[in-house]
């Protein structure tokens, strides 16, 4: 069963549709790549999947307990810290999973002792 379908999709700013009886579906362990011209629609068809954008026609059908995150394409000017702790406030439940792998990762660099590869590979899981 697909994690997102998209059926019958039809969106359209002014005279000209975006989308147009658009199908899409994505499975599990499946990875997708969006890739187009400018303005061909790639950041709205991300707001539609991730629900802050509706189709004026279509449904879309999500797996039970899905979660989508999506990433701006341009992050704030004035944020604090690095690139990963910006990413990582956006994933908030998972933050956590990703901060200790993102330290035990460091840490196995420059120690890759058996202790420390059995954290990681327990993080990983």
């Amino acid at each position: 069963m697909s994690l997102i379908s998209m059926h019958g999709a039809w969106l359209s700013f002014s005279d000209a549709p975006l989308l147009d009886n658009a199908e899409l579906h994505i499975e599990d362990n499946e990875r997708v790549c969006l890739v187009g011209r400018n303005g061909a629609g790639k950041s709205t068809l991300m707001k539609i999947l991730n629900r802050e954008q509706g189709l004026d026609d279509g449904r879309i059908i999500y797996e039970q307990d899905l979660i989508v995150a999506r990433l701006q394409q341009d992050p704030p000017r004035n944020i604090a810290g690095s690139v990963y702790d910006f990413v990582a406030e956006g994933i908030e439940e998972q933050a956590e999973y990703l901060k200790r792998y993102h330290e035990i990762s460091r840490l196995v660099m420059t120690d890759p002792s058996e202790k420390n590869l059995n954290e990681m590979a327990r993080v990983q899981e």
